[in-house]
């Protein structure tokens, strides 16, 4: 039987707890990420998680609340389950105000590479460059 160190949750929380320390002061200090870019894992437990995070849980929360604020009266028992208007909008502008800062956190982010251009370019490319 293979083993694969992905499907560990011990070992993949261990690795993002890493990548959180990583990403909270050794990134500033010159440390190298502990994750190692390979082929078949080119996305460190931070961006997995916080990818699944969003995709399954804020994008629909965004979705849904902004059907129900497109008509209300049809939508009327549903926004009255999440505890009115004023609790279903607030809801939709903090998600909006954690898109427009995760945005920003991303275009920062990506200038942080060898190069300012380096992270943007294996975006769009898929290949990391050497270092």
């Amino acid at each position: 039987t293979n083993y694969h160190p992905e499907l560990n949750p011990k070992k993949f929380f261990e690795k993002a707890l890493a990548q959180m320390e990583y990403y909270s002061h050794g990134i500033f200090k010159g440390e190298r990420s502990p994750h190692k870019v390979v082929p078949h894992d080119k996305f460190n437990p931070m961006q997995s998680i916080t990818y699944q995070i969003v995709m399954l849980l804020i994008v629909p929360m965004q979705f849904l609340t902004g059907i129900m604020m497109w008509d209300v009266k049809r939508f009327e028992s549903w926004i009255n389950v999440f505890g009115g208007l004023k609790v279903v909008d607030t809801i939709h502008v903090v998600i909006f105000i954690f898109f427009v800062s995760f945005v920003m956190v991303h275009a920062y982010m990506g200038s942080l590479g060898q190069r300012p251009s380096s992270h943007f370019k294996e975006m769009f490319t898929g290949y990391e460059e050497e270092h």
